[in-house]
């Protein structure tokens, strides 16, 4: 895998590496080693705080850079919240 990595990097800007779940598999682990970086992204609503501090326990011994945040949900309060300082700042230029 550490030569097939090395490969890529010669020949693309980026490479990005979608592994299984931080707990309960190695894989993350193992890979976030050989990575220039790592990002956790978790799902919102469904990934548990305590998931989250054990992933992030476990591979902030690389290079980590943050969380994502996936699968936000806005609710119908959110939008009104949104438009009415759309609204705001559109009527104050």
């Amino acid at each position: 895998m550490e030569e097939l990595l090395r490969v890529l990097a010669l020949r693309f800007d980026y490479v990005i590496i979608d592994t299984p779940p931080v707990a309960p598999f190695v894989d993350a682990d193992e890979l976030a080693a050989m990575a220039d970086a790592t990002i956790l992204v978790v799902r919102s609503g469904q990934t548990l705080r305590r998931r989250v501090a054990q992933a992030v326990e476990t591979i902030a011994k690389h290079r980590f850079l943050g969380v994502i945040l996936n699968d936000v949900r806005h609710t119908p309060l959110d939008r009104y919240y949104n438009r009415r300082d759309y609204y705001y700042y559109q009527k104050k230029k």
